[in-house]
């Protein structure tokens, strides 16, 4: 009988602390659209690029509702339909969302209430929209200082550019550094990595406390670290094998003996066709003198590729899966933006990254006998 009583204890005990834990964990979504009364709303998040579909709902006169299981917060979505996606740190509490639609439907205003993550992401945003305004305003600058043919005042505006994104950058950093125990943290980490060499990247990473260790934000951040350092200034070249454009495969490693500038680069990216002037002088240039470049395309449409080979003159090495951003050359390289550059040496050792413009020059005519 007192093996009984014992054992009984240890179940009630244990029985206790599993539903104080799922208390603990648990969230719910209360929702509400505007002008709306029927349609499934979905409950998705973002896995590796793919949606995944987590719940879905009916709604009722535009009430909808979601509850489940979450550890550290995370940002989800909600889907009303095809033309609106709410994003929402969802954590474990009740959070309510109030969305207004206009007269066809689409949703002009958003407030969202409860999700403290929520809170602190839009203080972050906030603080760097000044950042956001005055890019916007000098890329509209640029284009018509473009369309005038102003060389002077576009060379005005884009170091104007770079000094705004400089400050921004010093912002974030600052800023994580800052509030290194919160899963929002990790996430605006991770969001702009881009902007961040691999020391600063690890820096931070390192600098997250023990409590959010298991965010799937931090564990993205130090796998992102692990390969930014597998391919870091110093280290020998990743092999890259895809077809090109006749379906050939070919292969990084066939060019080694040269000077490889490995591009990657995309026909619908903007800011890569710029570039690809730039690139071409100096390949022709140097062609003849021990310099070659690989480029690895992340389109998806085969003839919009070719188009853009022919149409910017890229008479070098042109590869592609035509798998977009899933291209597995990208998970190699740990890239988030194009376009992305990698200079690499004779023995295939990298020794230099997103050189652009007269500093590609300058690096080549640096190296090159």
């Amino acid at each position: 009988m007192k093996k009984l009583i014992v054992a009984s204890l240890i179940l009630t005990i244990i029985v206790s602390c599993t539903n104080n834990n799922e208390t603990k964990n648990n969230f719910t979504i209360n929702g509400v659209v505007e002008n709306q009364t029927n349609g499934t709303v979905f409950l998705k998040k973002r896995v590796g690029g793919d949606w995944i579909i987590l719940d879905s709902t009916e709604q009722n006169n535009g009430n909808y509702k979601f509850s489940g299981l979450i550890g550290l917060p995370e940002q989800y979505y909600i889907q009303i339909d095809e033309k609106n996606l709410i994003p929402v740190f969802v954590e474990a509490s009740e959070i309510i969302i109030n969305s207004k639609t206009d007269s066809i439907g689409k949703i002009t205003d958003t407030k969202i209430t409860g999700s403290t993550s929520q809170d602190n992401y839009g203080i972050f945003k906030k603080k760097t929209k000044s950042f956001d305004r005055k890019s916007n305003d000098l890329y509209k600058q640029w284009k018509e200082a473009n369309k005038a043919e102003d060389k002077e005042l576009m060379a005005k505006i884009d170091t104007a550019y770079d000094d705004n994104d400089k400050e921004l950058k010093k912002f974030i950093i600052d800023y994580v550094i800052e509030n290194n125990n919160s899963a929002v943290t990790a996430y605006i980490t991770l969001r702009n990595s881009y902007k961040l060499d691999l020391s600063e990247l690890d820096s931070i990473t390192s600098n997250f406390t023990k409590e959010i260790s298991e965010s799937k934000y931090v564990i993205l951040l130090k796998d992102k670290v692990e390969i930014l350092k597998n391919c870091a200034v110093g280290k020998q070249f990743i092999e890259i094998t895809l077809n090109d454009t006749s379906g050939n495969p070919v292969s990084l490693s066939s060019l080694k003996g040269k000077y490889i500038l490995l591009d990657f680069w995309a026909s619908w990216c903007s800011p890569c066709r710029a570039e690809n002037p730039n690139v071409l002088a100096v390949y022709n240039d140097f062609k003849d003198k021990g310099f070659d470049v690989f480029s690895v395309s992340l389109d998806d449409k085969k003839e919009k590729w070719i188009e853009g080979i022919n149409k910017d003159g890229l008479v070098w090495t042109n590869v592609s899966d035509l798998k977009g951003w899933k291209c597995a050359a990208r998970d190699d390289y740990g890239f988030n933006s194009i376009p992305h550059s990698i200079l690499i040496d004779k023995n295939g050792i990298i020794i230099a990254k997103n050189l652009r413009g007269e500093y590609l020059r300058k690096k080549i005519e640096e190296v090159i006998d």
